[in-house]
């Protein structure tokens, strides 16, 4: 068997999906091949009951000889996905352990029957009316967005908790604007007045105008490049606040819609056009590429240069578990020409990894760290905006990270001198800043004091758990349910005066076969979670006073969640994703 079907299969157990050509007896005949991987994790925690910096250690001898071995286990790929850094291939005590695998099929093998039975089914037939695509759902709870994906207070509430709120951004200025608006439709009052007030926000996708469009079984697909504008409604004694879309140019060169425009159907389609394009640019730009693509380089250099006992490698690795095994599955079965993306996504493969690439080179440890990145976007005014669900709940965990990191990173560094010796801490951040190696963007090299040491490393344990739990879990609620998040258009957009305008619309969102493939990989990304944030492995910590920091790590946790439940009472949409006991340690799926 060669590698390439090795991860079909490895890719099958893990999600609990029938890939063509598989069978059930397959996927089990994986998950017992998988059960003697060794778990990698579980070995160099036997070093850990004593952390040391380099310059502490007592036998520096055998720790230069173990971060050799491991060198030449873990090397670099820029040629893959270019320019981007990946593993070049997997040490086998990074595949998928036997528990996470027999627990991803249990989780998910009420899928097995009913995919296989669509399989054997008429794949490519044309649904006829929108009921069409809830038929579905008779296998897990309807989506949240099913029901109301049509209202503007759901598309405008999207866009703060949904499953991209990485897009919106206040507009500052007039100069900010996407497109020309006089007034707020609507609202009234002068649009110069709501930029002033706080009160207008946009999304854009000017970014994907490379993108024309791949194709299926002969017809064109299209991603639309729309512009948007939101305006905050205040709220009252009776009515919470609410972000509302008030007018969208479908295209640069189109006309702009109004939310009081008198052709609802035109209103419609310029809705879906957002949501088209904001899918690809999560799927690809959001999840894969700020998240996955972002922390795989800091998986590599941590296992090359932080020795197992360093203690800033003891405290990155439960957050990296999984990280490379995901990233080779999805480069061989995911985003490979003919594989998922290719198949449900709008643009050709190499357009879509495109999209993947640029987001990946563009993260920056800095500025993308959860604050910096929410006000460089002007999200951080809550007198503007009294209400983001993503930027809320994200404040407190980060807020409980950032204290865990910066008493954890004080117990062994007890001066900035310390992080200015430690040679292993400067091999890492060289190696990650280096073009023949990692390649991260603004990588900080060498790490100037504890602060840094502390910011940085906050920013990976945030986008490895929360971040990625934040762009991941939501896909079901609002990616799985077609209409509310296709990935694609198919053909020319429908005529909003056409007498048979609803059949166009059908025909215009994705076929039957590539609705179920959306709705089965939406499903299996989101039905597991492997572990909890601050719940670590037996014998990830061993020094009795790292784990007096990571019981009151829980213990923070614990109240965190205690508010966003409290919080979600209040709420007219609630939001689950960043609750501390749904956020995995790690980008573990």
């Amino acid at each position: 068997m060669n590698r390439r079907e090795f991860n079909r299969l490895t890719f099958a157990a893990a999600s609990g999906l029938l890939l063509p050509g598989l069978s059930g007896c397959a996927t089990l005949q994986t998950a017992n091949r998988l059960a003697g991987v060794t778990d990698y994790y579980a070995v160099l925690s036997a070093g850990n009951d004593d952390p040391r910096l380099p310059g502490d250690d007592p036998d520096p001898g055998t720790r230069a000889a173990l971060l050799d071995g491991l060198r030449n286990e873990y090397r670099y790929n820029h040629d893959l996905l270019s320019p981007l850094a990946i593993a070049d291939s997997l040490p086998s005590h990074e595949r998928f352990s036997a528990e996470y695998t027999a627990e991803r099929i249990a989780n998910s093998g009420y899928l097995l029957p009913p995919i296989a039975q669509w399989r054997t089914t008429q794949s490519d037939e044309l649904l006829d009316h929108l009921s069409d695509f809830e038929e579905i759902f008779d296998l897990r709870k309807d989506p949240a967005s099913m029901r109301v994906w049509r209202t503007d207070e759901s598309f405008g509430e999207q866009r703060l908790s949904g499953v991209n709120p990485m897009r919106i951004r206040r507009v500052m200025h007039l100069e900010e604007m996407p497109f020309r608006l006089d007034s707020v439709p609507r609202y009234g009052g002068t649009t110069r007045e709501a930029i002033a007030a706080g009160r207008l926000y946009a999304v854009d996708y000017e970014h994907l105008a490379f993108i024309q469009g791949g194709s299926f079984q002969g017809v064109k697909k299209h991603l639309p490049r729309p512009l948007a504008v939101f305006y905050w409604e205040a709220g009252s004694a009776q009515r919470a606040g609410r972000l509302m879309p008030v007018a969208i140019q479908i295209d640069p060169a189109s006309d702009v819609v109004t939310a009081d425009t008198t052709n609802h159907r035109l209103w419609l389609l310029a809705k879906i056009a957002v949501q088209i394009a904001d899918a690809n640019d999560h799927e690809m730009g959001s999840h894969l590429g700020r998240t996955h693509f972002a922390l795989t380089p800091f998986a590599i250099a941590s296992a090359r240069q932080l020795a197992p006992n360093h203690p800033l490698g003891i405290l990155l690795r439960p957050h990296f578990r999984f990280l490379l095994a995901n990233d080779e599955l999805g480069v061989e079965v995911l985003v490979n020409p003919g594989g998922i993306a290719d198949e449900l996504l709008a643009g050709t493969i190499e357009e879509s990894l495109r999209i993947s690439t640029n987001a990946a080179q563009a993260w920056s440890p800095g500025e993308d760290a959860f604050p910096r990145e929410i006000a460089n976007r002007g999200l951080d005014d809550k007198d503007a905006l009294p209400f983001c669900a993503y930027r809320d709940d994200g404040e407190l965990v980060w807020t409980a990270i950032h204290a865990f990191v910066s008493r954890y990173i004080g117990l062994y560094y007890r001066s900035d001198a310390d992080v200015a010796n430690d040679t292993e801490l400067r091999a890492w951040a060289a190696e990650l800043a280096s073009q023949q190696h990692g390649r991260v963007n603004d990588m900080p090299s060498p790490i100037r004091d504890r602060e840094e040491l502390i910011q940085l490393t906050t920013n990976i344990l945030f986008t490895a758990g929360p971040q990625h739990a934040a762009v991941n879990y939501p896909q079901y609620d609002y990616v799985a349910f077609v209409p509310n998040a296709p990935l694609s258009a198919y053909g020319p957009m429908p005529d909003p005066e056409s007498p048979d305008f609803d059949l166009q619309l059908v025909r215009w969102l994705p076929p039957a076969s590539r609705v179920r493939g959306q709705y089965e990989i939406m499903d299996s990304l989101t039905v597991y979670r492997y572990d909890r944030l601050g719940t670590y492995y037996r014998d990830a910590f061993r020094d009795p006073e790292a784990l007096s920091l990571v019981a009151a790590f829980q213990q923070q946790l614990h109240l965190v969640e205690r508010q966003i439940d409290e919080r979600n009472l209040r709420r007219v949409f609630p939001y689950e994703f960043l609750k501390p006991s749904l956020i995995p340690n790690s980008t573990s799926i």
